[in-house]
Order: C-alpha cells, then structure tokens, then sequence
C-alpha cells in the first residue's frame, strides 16, 4: 500500500465517520501510527514557487489551515505536520530564505539532515534564475549523496501561448518531448538541464485555485504521487505488506468509516483511492 493510500485509509475514517467511537478509532490510529516512520519531506525552492499549493496538493488542507499550521523551527525554515503535531502522519519542512543575499544554509541543514528522507525542489517552469537553489543542493548533496531528489516544475500555465488556454489532456509529461507550446517544452528542457547532474525524478505540475479556471486545479498530482512513492527509500507500501495484522487493522477502520453515514465533507482529490478494491486484489 503506498503512502497516498495510507492517508486516504486514515482520512476515510475520520471524515467519513465523524461520529465512530472515539477510543476505537484511536486505538486504530496508534496501531497504524506506530508502525510506520513518518515521512519527512524538505521543500527547496526561491519565495512564491509553488511549495504551499504542493502541500495543498498532496494533503487536501486549505492554504489557510496551512498558514496557521506553520510552526518555526530554526531562523529561516519552517515546519507543517499533517494532519497535525499530535498525529503526524506526514511532515513537510520548508526553507524561507532561499535568494535572499544573506541567507545562510547551514543551520538548515544540520537540522533537516537529520528528518529529512526525501528532498522536493520547486523551481517555477519559466524561471532559470536557480543559482541559489543549485548552492544549497550542492552543500546538501556533498554531505548526503544518496538522498533521493524530486525536481517540481509548477506554473506550467505561465508558458502557455495564451493566458487562458487550458491544460494540455491526457498528461503529457512523462514524453521527453511534450507536445506543450513550444517555449514550455523548451523552458523545461534547459530547467532540466541545470540539475540533472543531481539525477533527480522531475515532474510537472500546474496546482492552482479553483477560481483560476484551468482544470484539473491540481494536474500532474498522480504524477507526482508516483514520483514520491518511487523516491522514498524505505517506501511505505513495503512496510505495511510485511504486516498483516497492520493491514487487518487498515482494512477494519476502512469498514467502520464505509458502513457508517456519509457527511458531505469531500475528500480532496490527490487521496481519493480505490482502497477496498485495493484489498482485495492485492497480494499480502
């Protein structure tokens, strides 16, 4: 079971089934909880890239409970656990000082060397002003050589020939040559080549507001949901199949949540899984 699927299990039962037995649904809590690590993921990227709606993105939490869940934890980074400090299933860790002339990484990095298991860089896909992003890359790799690395680039609709010309269906940017306007593909290419000595995964996404208009509001989630759970060095879904009790455990929340009442509370769409079906095609 991967770790989309993991929140999405976790998720069911708590806003599907609001009203389910308390110290029941905490039990099954403190039984998954404890058996997996908690996934720690170092957002690095220049101001305004896109680190927040990738957290939106991925979790399904408003950019406003986002803002208010941000807690400080050294002069220039900040932390967010989802859903939140006391039942961290997934914590993102985000560096605000990238660009700016003073900034110094070194505090960072002693503190998030010692989290982190997954480096998400986000660069805007028609920005090539990366230099202080390939700085700290470069001392982080140094130290840690084999961490693996996700290259993000957002705001694709940027390098659309129109401002209003739709996302380009089905996603298109597994190719190595897209068939996206021609200065996208190009910018992308040359963003590629700034950091493909790091042998990162990239991705291409476009997260964006409801209001903006461009749908889906969150292309490229799957994406990227592939490229985390390929990246992750003890991934999740490993974990959980060496455990059958884990996935009893799973499987029973999942059922209370299904057979109760639904609330109509919408799961964002980055954890809708087919998750029964899942358990029952899946070989343990």
């Amino acid at each position: 079971m991967s770790l989309k699927q993991t929140i999405q299990e976790i998720l069911s039962a708590k806003v599907l089934n609001p009203t389910m037995d308390n110290e029941r649904l905490e039990a099954h809590w403190l039984a998954i909880k404890d058996r997996l690590p908690t996934p720690v993921f170092w957002l690095l990227g220049k101001a305004q890239s896109g680190k927040t709606a990738i957290i939106q993105a991925l979790t399904g939490d408003s950019r406003a409970i986002i803002g208010d869940g941000i807690r400080p934890c050294t002069r220039t980074a900040f932390s967010y656990d989802f859903p939140d400090s006391d039942q961290c299933l997934l914590r993102f860790l985000d560096t605000r000082g990238l660009g700016e002339v003073d900034y110094d990484p070194s505090e960072d990095i002693a503190v998030f060397e010692q989290q982190a298991h997954l480096l998400i860089v986000v660069v805007k896909a028609m920005d090539h002003a990366q230099q202080s992003v390939l700085q700290v890359l470069k001392v982080v790799t140094r130290k840690h050589p084999d961490w693996p690395i996700i290259v993000v680039q957002t705001t694709l609709h940027e390098g659309y020939a129109e401002p209003a010309d739709p996302h380009v269906l089905p996603y298109p940017y597994p190719d190595l040559n897209p068939p996206v306007p021609a200065d996208l593909a190009r910018s992308l290419a040359k963003q590629r080549d700034l950091f493909q000595h790091l042998k990162p995964r990239f991705v291409a996404v476009d997260f964006t507001l409801p209001e903006d208009g461009f749908e889906p509001p969150d292309y490229g989630i799957e994406a990227l949901w592939q490229a985390i759970e390929e990246a992750l060095p003890l991934g999740l879904a490993a974990m959980i199949h060496q455990s059958k009790e884990l996935r009893d455990n799973l499987q029973d929340m999942y059922s209370q949540a299904a057979h109760a009442p639904i609330v109509a509370i919408p799961l964002p769409r980055a954890l809708r899984v087919r998750f029964q079906s899942l358990l029952s095609t899946s070989r343990w």
